[in-house]
């Protein structure tokens, strides 16, 4: 969701709208840890053929 600079990544917008407009579904959830420092949010994709948990 951040870029190495610490910043939101530009992509990750994009990148939803790819997937949702093929008919998947992509939220952001909270994340109790930091990958690097502001980074609290991860993308969960679901909807894919084979994906555990459906």
């Amino acid at each position: 969701m951040h870029a190495l600079d610490r910043e939101p990544s530009a992509l990750v917008e994009p990148t939803s709208v790819h997937l949702r407009a093929r008919g998947l579904t992509v939220a952001r959830r909270p994340v109790d840890y930091e990958f690097q420092p502001g980074a609290t949010e991860v993308l969960v994709v679901s909807g894919v053929a084979g994906f555990a948990g459906q």
